[in-house]
């Protein structure tokens, strides 16, 4: 179950810093920032990252 929450927080930083990446080539391109896929990318990113890590606290071994 470890694995599965270690790939799902990696899985979480692609999709965040894929946003970010997008976010700075929109402001870079003078579009709106704001604007396509960066908040659902951002908060899809997000919400991964919270629950890999509740995943890896109840699961880290002891």
């Amino acid at each position: 179950m470890l694995n599965i929450s270690l790939i799902i927080f990696f899985v979480s930083w692609a999709f965040l810093g894929l946003a970010s990446i997008l976010y700075r080539w929109r402001a870079f391109t003078n579009k709106k920032a704001w604007n396509g896929m960066v908040i659902p990318l951002g908060a899809f990113g997000f919400v991964l990252l919270v629950v890999s890590l509740i995943m890896i606290y109840l699961n880290y071994p002891k």
